[in-house]
């Protein structure tokens, strides 16, 4: 049987999602997914996330779009119900 290994992309920054009290994640959750992958974190391949170039994430969004997400995340807010900004952002 053919097994394949899977990759986690991650990086320190994640630790610091915040949403607003309101939103249903919480600034916990990157710390709970860590440590109920432990017992494979053996079988894992681990790569440190990069930030995408603003002509990456226009391959898959629209300038409108990107220019949005700009503009909230200085103001710290949410674009719909289920994306929040913040300066990470």
């Amino acid at each position: 049987m053919l097994f394949m290994k899977v990759a986690l992309i991650t990086h320190n920054i994640y630790l610091e999602h915040n949403p607003y009290l309101q939103h249903p994640e919480s600034k916990g959750r990157p710390h709970s997914i860590i440590e109920s992958i432990m017992p494979i974190r053996e079988k894992l391949i681990y790569h440190e996330a990069i930030p995408a170039s603003i002509d990456q994430l226009s391959t898959v969004h629209a300038e409108e779009y990107i220019n949005n997400i700009k503009r909230s995340s200085i103001k710290q807010i949410s674009i719909d119900s289920d994306i929040y900004c913040s300066t990470w952002t």
